[in-house]
């Protein structure tokens, strides 16, 4: 594996930059239902945002795989600068949208705890995964406390898939963790229906306390490792080691992966209206987290054939103004909590058909002002080159670590 050490020449994916925005766009509509007039179909469209969080957790574990293994290996400077930059791309956002939360929160007089103000503020929310913790301040902030719990793991974990050098191995470690993800999300559905049960809750308080149980790390992360092990397959691939990833290299094969993940999302969305599906007890939560599971390999088909190389969509996802999307896609999905809460506070004052359109009005002025006034990550990456001398050679071990982190998506 010391070919998949951090080089110049491993260059941004541009259409996974594109595909950011798409899943962040599915959370963000999938929190405003109202936008579609027809009743029936806005439940389905809620659920379907957790498609997009599925895709980031896979899109994330592939771009870091693909970015930094090999940086890991030599001492813990690797490891300490990669999570000084991680925690600097993410955080500052994170205190933005806490603060417009903080001040509409505090003015209506609905603001939680100050213990929860900080754990939201430190980004370790998903480790609490409450009603009273996760429906406070920022909720949609949890998955990024996921992703930062993921950051944190991630030296490890990509050091350990690292060292796997079977074609075969990867493979089965892949559908293992698929597995995994599987029996946790099973156990903790029957667990959390014995013991509400027990005490009395309601099925409604039980379906809601399983959707916040899904914002446990230990039960995302197994998403997060698959993108890891894509992201190692395609560097191997990328350094013409021959595999059962070969059949890949042909279009038809990646544009087969899309219509399937895109079959797969269509009945995932359509199934509840056409199927009477259980919807209380056991029998119905249990449903409800396999539909849910099924979003995991669909994740995975999508980002593996966008990334591998050309397919049907490709070209739309590297539009140039797609790719601005894309790379403001963080302070996107970050304020549309903020966009909500700013909607309700006109519909107060205005007629009641503004809700449903004023936070795509105030997400479209946000993502206007991110795109025109907030450097993009390349242009910072362009500043920081320009301002700097070249890189060592890759025999430097810092050289390799600060190639890796000025490189990083």
């Amino acid at each position: 594996m010391d070919g998949m050490a951090r080089s110049p020449e491993r260059r941004s994916i541009e259409a996974l930059t594109g595909l950011r925005f798409f899943a962040a766009l599915m959370v963000v509509v999938s929190h405003f239902p109202q936008i579609i007039p027809i009743e029936r179909f806005q439940v389905p469209l809620e659920r379907q945002g957790a498609a997009g969080v599925t895709i980031f957790f896979v899109l994330s574990g592939f771009v870091l795989a693909y970015n930094y293994a090999g940086t890991f290996r030599t001492s813990t400077a690797g490891t300490l600068a990669f999570m000084r930059a991680r925690i600097a791309r993410i955080w500052p956002m994170n205190i933005v949208s806490l603060a417009i939360a903080t001040v509409i929160l505090l003015w209506w007089g609905a603001a939680s705890s100050p213990a929860t103000w900080i754990v939201n503020l430190l980004m370790l929310q998903s480790l609490v995964p409450t009603k009273m913790m996760l429906l406070s301040w920022n909720p949609p902030a949890w998955s990024v406390s996921c992703e930062l719990i993921f950051y944190g793991l991630f030296p490890i974990c990509c050091g350990v898939l690292g060292r796997v050098r079977s074609a075969n191995r990867l493979l089965q470690l892949a559908i293992a963790f698929f597995a995994i993800e599987i029996l946790l999300f099973s156990v903790m559905a029957v667990a959390v229906d014995h013991l509400f049960h027990e005490a009395g809750r309601s099925q409604q308080e039980i379906s809601w306390a399983i959707e916040r149980a899904k914002s446990f790390p230990g039960l995302r992360i197994w998403e997060f490792l698959i993108g890891c092990i894509l992201g190692l397959v395609f560097l191997r691939a990328r350094a013409g080691i021959d595999g059962w990833w070969r059949v890949l290299d042909r279009r038809q094969t990646r544009d087969a992966m899309l219509a399937v993940s895109a079959l797969g999302l269509l009945a995932l969305l359509l199934l509840p209206l056409a199927v009477d599906l259980p919807k209380g007890g056991l029998l119905g939560h249990l449903t409800t987290v396999g539909l849910y599971l099924v979003y995991t390999p669909l994740a995975a088909l999508i980002v593996t054939a966008v990334a591998w190389g050309p397919t049907t969509i490709n070209p739309v996802l590297e539009q140039r103004s797609v790719l601005r999307l894309g790379e403001a896609s963080y302070s996107f999905y970050m304020l549309q909590w903020n966009a909500l809460l700013i909607a309700n506070v006109i519909a107060g004052r205005t007629p009641g058909w503004w809700l449903p359109v004023a936070p795509g009005w105030w997400l479209s002025a946000a993502a206007i002002l991110v795109l025109a006034l907030v450097p993009t990550p390349a242009a910072w990456r362009r500043y920081r080159a320009s301002r700097t001398r070249p890189c060592p050679t890759s025999g430097d071990r810092k050289g390799t670590v600060r190639r890796a982190l000025s490189c990083s998506p």
